[in-house]
């Protein structure tokens, strides 16, 4: 500290000037470099902040109509008459939808074929 006090004091006047206005006038454009940033950044994390909740927005909105369809399908499902008719009716075959009188599925055995066919319960 004391040799930099020393050099400084051993400096023409002429460079002590020079050094003096450099000082005073990078100390207002330091501050208002500063004042600048600290506005600008507000401001854009302000914005993005804005942006954020209007992207949440949507996204809720869009999740909320996705609701309303799965909902409104449930209640399709759940209240039509042809699918409680499928559900309640015992004489229905589960598998092709269609009413069977009196008849069972069973797998043919003896010809290997994966196939079904029906096998009427009732006499020929």
């Amino acid at each position: 500290m004391k040799s930099l006090l020393k050099k400084y004091n051993n400096m023409k006047y002429r460079y002590k000037l020079t050094n003096l206005l450099v000082v005073v006038s990078l100390v207002p454009m330091t501050v208002l470099a500063l004042y600048s940033h600290s506005r600008m950044s507000s401001l854009v994390r302000k914005n993005e902040m804005e942006d954020m909740y209007s992207i949440l927005e949507q996204t809720r909105e869009n999740i909320d109509g996705q609701i309303e369809i799965y909902a409104s399908l449930l209640n399709y499902l759940t209240y039509s008459p042809e699918i409680q008719e499928v559900i309640f009716n015992k004489d229905m075959d589960r598998y092709t939808g269609s009413a069977v009188d009196g008849a069972e599925i069973l797998p043919r055995s003896n010809s290997g074929d994966t196939s079904f066919c029906r096998k009427h319960s009732r006499a020929p």
